[in-house]
């Protein structure tokens, strides 16, 4: 009788989302051409209420669990459905009243619909060049490309993955950087690509972002350029509703291919079946396991909110939860280079830091963040990088979105660590553009 209801509630959750984010930049449609919030349902439905319509089917028992029971698995479901829940509204809230300025959006757009090539051209030069200084960085300080490494040298991919994270002396800052680098570039070369440069220059770029992407060994990444590759475009193209949909529909069958493709690096010998096990298991549980371990295995040190306070990387790396929580269940045994992280929504860190008061105001305070952060792009980009209200509002959501993860713990989102983070690599992009800019003036004038 509950299996029935989670899935009812599960589908009640895609109206409340609608209804909720109706105006503002997370939502998506169609029919208005936009996808500011695709990033956003990707991760609330895929990623989160996924796993836990797949373990209230399914249970403990065909999964790999270390301290969840089918009593803890009871009660962890609604606790997550209703932060989800808690989360949405929050963030509904916020962008419709303290940030309405610029995370709302009415249509018809509140911009000229037509995308000019100009005002993108420069942003994607200097995108580039970004790129171009930390790749060089990375590979300086010892870091290799994971996925030519492991099909050239017969390493897996984790090994060198692992490597390239805890062997090579990359700054954190560096990896950071980058994958902000690849990510804007891909929306950006969608949305202006094929109106501001030629073939070869675009080609170039592309390749340049593809190689980033796949640079560290994550498979997310890869399809998250090729999604936003692909939404930009569409965008820009302003596609009738039913063309729009059979690209959609095209390009989650390649992503699938992709998959496919980059999990057999990862595992060389996996069949059908085993690729099906894999889909479920990440796109089932693999994201929201950590929350189910931790609420039944109970980690309390509110020390790791060290390393939500800004700053904090400064005086070195604090502890991390989930680190920690990966050597408690996985990795008991094993040394904590050889060994990666464990995916928890953010509820379990709260957990860990502040008990259970903290895990029901948690969503609240990681929306606030979540729309200040948010707000903050979609200034810069209408302030400083002039792309106009309209494209900034679609491209600032997906970007934020993509580096501000409900599944990566608080990922800097408890006292707004991320804000510092963001602000330097704009003001890195800014300053390369506007050399860029006096440079062609330079030109002109001569």
């Amino acid at each position: 009788m509950r299996e029935p209801l989670m899935m009812m509630l599960y589908a009640s959750f895609f109206p409340l989302y609608y209804f909720l984010l109706r105006g503002t930049v997370f939502q998506v449609s169609i029919r208005r051409n936009f996808y500011g919030g695709v990033l956003m349902i990707r991760e609330v439905f895929l990623l989160i209420l996924l796993g836990v319509v797949v373990f209230e089917l399914y249970g403990v028992y065909p999964f790999k669990t270390v301290y969840v029971t089918e009593f803890s698995l009871r009660d962890t479901g609604p606790i997550v459905f209703f932060c989800v829940g808690l989360l949405l509204a929050s963030v509904s809230l916020f962008s419709k009243t303290v940030f309405r300025t610029y995370l709302t959006i009415s249509f018809p757009g509140q911009a000229d619909s037509t995308i000019s090539g100009v005002e993108g051209r420069q942003l994607i030069r200097a995108t580039s060049l970004i790129l171009l200084l930390v790749i060089g960085l990375g590979h300086y300080s010892g870091m290799n490309h994971a996925f030519i490494s492991a099909l050239t040298s017969g390493d897996t991919l984790i090994f060198v993955r692992l490597a390239n994270k805890y062997e090579s002396s990359a700054p954190p800052h560096v990896v950071t950087y980058m994958r902000y680098a690849f990510l804007l570039q891909a929306i950006l070369l969608g949305v202006y690509g094929s109106a501001s440069l030629n073939r070869v220059e675009k080609f170039f770029h592309a390749l340049l972002v593809v190689y980033a992407a796949s640079l560290p060994g994550d498979k997310a990444p890869v399809l998250q350029v090729l999604l936003f590759f692909v939404i930009g475009h569409v965008y820009s193209r302003q596609y009738a509703p039913n063309r729009v949909a059979i690209i959609f529909g095209f390009s989650a069958v390649i992503m699938a291919g992709l998959i496919y493709g980059l999990a057999l690096v990862q595992y060389p010998d996996m069949t059908a079946d085993d690729f099906m096990i894999f889909l479920a298991d990440r796109l089932g549980i693999g994201q929201i396991q950590g929350v189910y371990e931790q609420f039944a295995l109970q980690i309390q040190d509110w020390r790791y909110v060290f390393t939500e306070i800004p700053l904090s990387g400064i005086f070195g790396d604090g502890k991390g939860f989930s680190k920690d929580l990966m050597m408690a269940t996985f990795g008991y045994y094993a040394h904590e280079n050889d060994i990666g992280v464990m995916n928890s929504f953010f509820i379990g860190e709260a957990l860990a830091i502040g008990g259970w008061f903290l895990v029901f105001v948690s969503p609240l305070i990681v929306a606030f963040n979540f729309c200040f952060i948010s707000s903050i792009i979609v200034w810069i980009f209408v302030i400083k990088f002039d792309l106009g209200v309209r494209n900034a509002k679609l491209i600032a959501p997906l970007f934020a979105s993509s580096i501000l993860m409900f599944t990566g713990d608080f990922n800097g989102l408890l006292f707004g660590k991320k804000v510092f983070v963001v602000i330097a690599f704009m003001f890195a992009l800014y300053f390369v553009q506007q050399l860029l800019n006096s440079l062609s003036r330079g030109r002109m004038s001569v």
